[in-house]
């Protein structure tokens, strides 16, 4: 038996990310919407239409603020990152960095992602990832929902490319399999963390909403 109560995950991306003006009274309805008829697929497919109408129109009418939130979610992802293999160098001891040179923190992409550890591959970026939402939301408070979720959508379309790549390169050398499994596995909590950072610590749309007025 179907339950009354819509999709969880998805409410919680239309509440704190959908970027429409009306997006109370877009929840509202789809919520007496689907105690009517309609199934979790349906709730989904409206939750991502939803969410892509506002962030088109966002992005449309702020395309620099856009640029700004893009490249701060980056620089934040490319400078943490460094900083995770010095950590690795400095306070593990990991044997297989002694030929890491801390004054050339850019060998990352090289170095790093060759002798990633399970852990490494897992944890850092979620915590990377989470900063990044979060750094995204509380530098654009007029417009976090649609600057986070840009970001998100930027993430994805740098992935997907990679992913497919990987794919197709394991049908010809099966030395692609091990980078196509971490880069799933990666962006497994990479892409949940920046939602997590962007719309759960930056505080409630109830309380973003109602310093605003009060300011």
């Amino acid at each position: 038996m179907r339950s009354d109560q819509p999709p969880r995950i998805a409410k919680w991306l239309l509440l704190h990310f959908g970027s429409s003006p009306n997006n109370q009274s877009i929840l509202g309805d789809l919520d007496e919407r689907y105690r009517e008829a309609p199934s979790h697929l349906w709730y989904w497919r409206q939750t991502v239409y939803a969410l892509t109408a506002g962030l088109w129109s966002q992005v449309r009418t702020q395309k620099w603020l856009t640029l700004r939130a893009l490249a701060l979610g980056w620089i934040c992802s490319f400078l943490m990152w460094p900083l995770i293999e010095a950590y690795v160098f400095l306070f593990l001891k990991d044997e297989r960095f002694s030929g890491y040179n801390p004054r050339n923190l850019w060998t990352l992409a090289g170095s790093v992602i060759q002798y990633y550890d399970w852990w490494f591959v897992l944890i850092a970026p979620f915590a990377v990832s989470v900063l990044g939402g979060w750094l995204v939301a509380r530098t654009h408070r007029r417009s976090e929902r649609a600057m986070v979720l840009a970001f998100f959508a930027a993430r994805c379309a740098v992935v997907l490319p990679l992913v497919c790549f990987l794919l197709v390169g394991m049908f010809v050398e099966r030395q692609y399999l091990p980078g196509f499994i971490k880069l799933v596995f990666g962006n497994a909590v990479t892409l949940p963390g920046i939602l997590l950072g962007g719309g759960m610590f930056s505080g409630s749309p109830e309380v973003r909403s109602s310093g605003r007025s009060a300011s």
